[in-house]
């Protein structure tokens, strides 16, 4: 994703929702907002949070 960076403010309020959260599938959403925010591609956050393509699947 080019052109998406999050500011620390906002990194901070994703980790306390991350800690927060009680849904393994939210946090992981969660997880790769932030790593996607601080600059990650998108097929490294793939690798490094095991997830598949249907994760990152658009809805129309």
């Amino acid at each position: 994703m080019r052109g998406f960076y999050l500011n620390l403010e906002q990194i901070c309020e994703l980790r306390a929702a991350h800690r927060a959260e009680r849904n393994r599938s939210s946090a992981y959403k969660i997880n790769a907002v932030i790593l996607l925010g601080a600059g990650w591609n998108l097929k490294a956050v793939k690798e490094a949070l095991l997830l598949g393509d249907e994760t990152f699947a658009l809805k129309a």
